[in-house]
């Protein structure tokens, strides 16, 4: 049976701190070869103020049927667009340009179409105009700087007749690395140090109709939002290699997410409410085997419920791993595996409290055994064996006796004691002399 899905605004009715929420299903668009484009005029909103400036838009032709609409959107951060022909939808960032393949498109047909785009530093851009669908003559051709990919290129403007593409293992510090190799989109620069392990989930490739959004009080003032519908979420790739990851994350609502391993399921990371969208943010550790340079994905599956994520910390891989509470090793300045130090401090048998491997208060496991009332022991608070105090009061069985026939014997017992145990009490005028039958430690009164 399906669990709820819960269809509530994700960022309390905003999609970011400060940006007007956008409407429209999402689907992210394609690119095409060929460009159809007219300058037009744009309204830029910041506040309340319009300040109009030039804005080039176009359908690039695909087939007879199907068109790429486009928008410059060079200079802009476009962190989310929505791209209007018929019905408004999600586009996204090509290059210097937003973009979202259209079919049903009638080759001659002049089409209105206009878009929200989202720019973190002004506001948002929202041009328009009209743009006939065509096929032949005029078409820009392909360059290794136009910002797009296209022609033969495997990226944007490099690859094929162009330059070759940046990788993380080409020796150069290029593409978005922050260091030879290392950082942007290849893993973290950084041998040991910890923080090599924490990476950013705005960092990550957005999938389906998940956001970016800002908020002063997540780690970097951004996260990743609107993980709420099928295939929504976000892919991180190279990233190290770990035995668990702590997800920093806010929602309103309590229950699990899908998260992806290479591709594979592995399984569902339960969450509590962090009590809403923003501003609160909890962390929760999800234990699974991670290769290093490994693709990780958190992907909104049927089922699940939708959250916003923050930060994750790879914890517990090999040279790449700093010291964590939670990495199963005694490492850092802790003085106990994941604990003392900075880390909670460490249970002991006197705490007062029932931790670590103890079975009760300060006892069992590592500890001294628990006190019960079933030991055989005076102990604790009994005032007998096993009786008395925190145990039932202690009672003692009637005595039975029984007189051994013609003497002065009379043996006596606790028939119905746990521990029964007899005496022979003999009677003797004598007091050990000559004729007791006393032999030795016979008492004398």
């Amino acid at each position: 049976m399906m669990k709820r899905k819960n269809d509530a605004p994700l960022v309390s009715g905003r999609v970011h701190d400060g940006e007007a929420s956008p409407q429209g299903d999402c689907t992210p668009g394609t690119r095409s070869h060929r460009i159809w484009s007219v300058a037009l005029a744009m309204v830029l909103l910041v506040g309340s103020t319009s300040i109009v400036a030039a804005q080039d838009m176009g359908i690039d032709y695909v087939d007879d049927n199907t068109g790429v609409v486009w928008f410059d959107a060079t200079g802009v951060s476009a962190s989310w667009s929505y791209i209007c022909l018929n019905g408004c939808y999600p586009g996204t960032k090509n290059g210097n340009r937003v973009e979202r393949t259209f079919s049903g498109l009638t080759l001659g047909t002049t089409y209105s179409i206009n878009a929200q785009i989202q720019d973190n530093t002004t506001g948002q851009i929202t041009p328009s105009g009209s743009v006939t669908f065509q096929n032949g003559g005029g078409g820009t051709t392909p360059t290794c700087s136009d910002g797009l990919q296209n022609g033969d290129e495997t990226g944007v403007d490099c690859g094929g007749s162009c330059a070759a593409c940046p990788t993380c293992s080409d020796g150069n510090q290029n593409g978005d690395e922050t260091g030879v190799d290392c950082g942007g989109s290849c893993a973290p620069c950084g041998g040991g140090g910890g923080s090599s392990n924490v990476v950013e989930a705005e960092t990550g490739t957005l999938l389906g109709s998940a956001q970016y959004y800002n908020d002063g009080a997540a780690s970097g003032g951004q996260g990743v939002a609107y993980i709420s519908s099928q295939g929504a979420g976000f892919r991180l790739t190279n990233v190290p290699e770990a035995t668990s990851v702590d997800i920093s994350y806010a929602s309103q609502f309590s229950g699990g997410i899908s998260i992806f391993v290479n591709g594979q399921d592995r399984g569902d990371m339960a969450f509590p409410s962090s009590g809403g969208w923003v501003g609160n943010y909890l962390t929760v550790t999800f234990n699974t085997s991670v290769p290093a340079g490994a693709t990780f994905e958190i992907i909104y599956q049927g089922g699940d419920v939708a959250l916003n994520v923050d930060q994750l910390v790879f914890n517990g891989g090999g040279s790449g791993g700093g010291p964590s509470c939670s990495d199963g090793i005694q490492n850092g300045d802790e003085t106990g595996i994941d604990c003392g130090g900075s880390c909670t401090a460490c249970a002991t048998c006197s705490d007062g409290v029932q931790n670590g491997d103890e079975t009760g208060v300060d006892c069992g496991g590592s500890c001294g055994a628990c006190v019960s009332c079933s030991d055989g022991i005076q102990n604790g608070d009994e005032t007998g064996v096993d009786c008395g105090g925190s145990c039932g009061s202690c009672s003692f069985d009637a005595l039975v006796t029984s007189a051994a026939s013609g003497s002065d014997d009379i043996l006596v017992g606790g028939a119905g004691s746990t521990q029964p145990g007899y005496t022979m009490y003999t009677w003797d005028n004598d007091n050990g002399g000559p004729f007791s039958q006393c032999d030795g430690g016979c008492a004398t009164s």
